[in-house]
């Protein structure tokens, strides 16, 4: 899994505060929608913006419902 970079973290941080069992299941998320990436033979890069996207809007999602 890669890191999850500084620009989502940042744009995440600007919600609600959420809890480590969010951010553990964004993280997951995010992985899994990464590996679908990888499976349909997207490039690295791609899948890296894939695990970032997925990564920023699951944490905006639970900064604004939990």
């Amino acid at each position: 899994m890669p890191a999850v970079p500084a620009a989502a973290v940042a744009a995440a941080a600007v919600m609600a505060p959420v809890s480590a069992a969010s951010e553990a299941h964004c993280k997951s998320v995010a992985d899994q929608r990464e590996r679908d990436a990888e499976a349909n033979g997207y490039d690295s890069d791609l899948q890296q913006q894939v695990y970032a996207g997925t990564y920023k809007t699951c944490m905006d999602w639970e900064g604004t419902h939990r």
